[in-house]
């Protein structure tokens, strides 16, 4: 934690953040399960999901296709889809 961050919240320790995700196979290399010659080639910055998990700044979890929420902000959505996502959102069409 940064000094900054510690001077904020004192003696608290934060608690983990949830990332949700509907590919095993990027919760298996955050946890460093899934590191083998295939993956090597992995750039050093991109090791810090790695670093965040050993340290439970961040912990993973698979949540299937069908569930995944960030899709409303992230692809062209069916309506039920998007109506679902903008519901969880609090949202409302316009």
């Amino acid at each position: 934690m940064g000094p900054h961050l510690e001077e904020l919240l004192g003696n608290e320790k934060p608690e983990a953040v949830p990332i949700m995700v509907d590919n095993r196979g990027a919760i298996a290399l955050a946890k460093k399960d899934a590191w083998n010659q295939r993956t090597r080639h992995i750039n050093v910055r991109y090791q810090y999901v790695q670093e965040a998990v050993r340290n439970k700044q961040v912990v993973s979890g698979y949540v299937a296709s069908k569930e995944q929420l960030a899709d409303g902000f992230t692809k062209t959505l069916r309506a039920e889809k998007l109506e679902a996502c903008l519901a969880w959102a609090r949202l409302e069409r316009a």
